[in-house]
C-alpha cells in the first residue's frame, strides 16, 4: 500500500504483502486482504496497529458500513458474506453469493447471480438492520453483464464499473441503468472510488489494451480521475 499525493505524485510506502485495494473508513482505519494468508486485516493510515480481523480467507469483495464501525465481506470458499466489527467480531452472516459489494450506512449494495439466466446479474440492496433484501434491477438483458465493482454516488444512486462495457449509474428507486461512459474491447475500468469532496469525480483503475498481432495482447494499467458529468479524464502520475 502506498499513500500518493495526487498533486505532486509523491508516494509514501505504508505496507507490503497486500493483495487487494484498501478501503478507508471515517475513523482513519483501512481494511484489506493480505497476500500470504488471504485474511482480512485492518491498520491505520500509517500502517500501525496491524491486526487480522477475519478467520476465513476472504474474496476481494468487502467494504465499510455502519459509519465505519463494521465491515462486510464475502468469504472466498463459501457462498456466505459476513458483517464484522472493527475488532474482528462476527456480528452477522448472510447466505449470499455476491460478486460486488458497496457499503453505505446500514445498506449494502450487491451484485448477485440472476435467478433468470446465468448471463444476467441482478443488483440488490441489503438492509443490515432488518436483513431485508430489496431487488433493484437486472443488467444481463442490456448486454453488459454484471458489474465488477459498485460505489455509492448518493443515497439513491450507485456507480457500476462493468469492465470493458464501461461505467454506468444505477438509480435505486427506478432500476434505471444509465450509461456514463460506454467503452469497447480496448478499454477496461475497475474499482471506482467516489471523491468524498465531490461525488462527480471517480478515482478508477483503467487498462488500455492493444493487439499488435493476433498472438499477443498488451495492456497498460493506470489510475485515472474521471468526471461523470463532463467526461473529463486525468491520468494520475504515480511513477515519480
Amino acid at each position: 500500500i502506498w499513500k500518493v499525493d495526487t498533486c505532486s505524485g509523491r508516494k509514501q510506502f505504508i505496507l507490503d504483502k497486500v493483495k487487494s485495494q484498501p478501503k478507508v473508513n471515517e475513523q482513519g482505519w483501512m481494511i484489506f486482504r493480505r497476500t500470504f494468508d488471504g485474511l482480512m486485516y485492518r491498520a491505520t493510515l500509517q500502517g500501525d496497529s496491524l491486526k487480522a480481523v477475519s478467520s476465513l480467507v476472504a474474496h476481494d469483495l468487502f467494504d465499510w458500513c455502519l459509519g465505519g464501525e463494521a465491515f462486510f465481506y464475502r468469504a472466498r470458499f463459501k457462498d456466505i458474506a459476513y458483517l464484522v466489527s472493527i475488532d474482528g467480531a462476527v456480528l452477522d452472516s448472510f447466505a449470499l453469493d455476491c460478486h460486488a459489494i458497496a457499503g453505505r450506512g446500514n445498506r449494502i449494495a450487491l451484485s448477485l447471480d440472476s435467478e433468470v439466466s446465468a448471463n444476467h446479474s441482478r443488483i440488490a440492496i441489503l438492509n443490515l438492520s432488518t436483513g431485508g433484501l430489496t431487488e433493484v434491477t437486472e443488467t444481463g438483458g442490456m448486454g453488459i453483464g454484471g458489474p465488477l465493482a459498485l460505489a455509492w454516488e448518493s443515497d439513491n444512486t450507485l456507480f457500476g464499473a462493468f469492465g470493458r462495457e464501461g461505467l454506468y449509474r444505477i438509480h435505486i428507486s427506478t432500476g434505471e441503468v444509465e450509461p456514463i461512459k460506454e467503452t469497447c474491447e480496448n478499454v477496461y475500468y475497475y474499482y471506482p472510488v467516489v471523491d468524498p469532496d465531490d461525488s462527480s469525480w471517480l478515482i478508477l483503475g483503467k487498462r488500455d489494451y492493444s493487439w499488435p498481432d493476433t498472438a499477443q495482447v498488451y495492456f497498460t494499467t493506470n489510475m485515472v480521475l474521471y468526471h461523470t458529468e463532463t467526461g473529463e479524464e486525468w491520468k494520475l502520475d504515480l511513477d515519480q
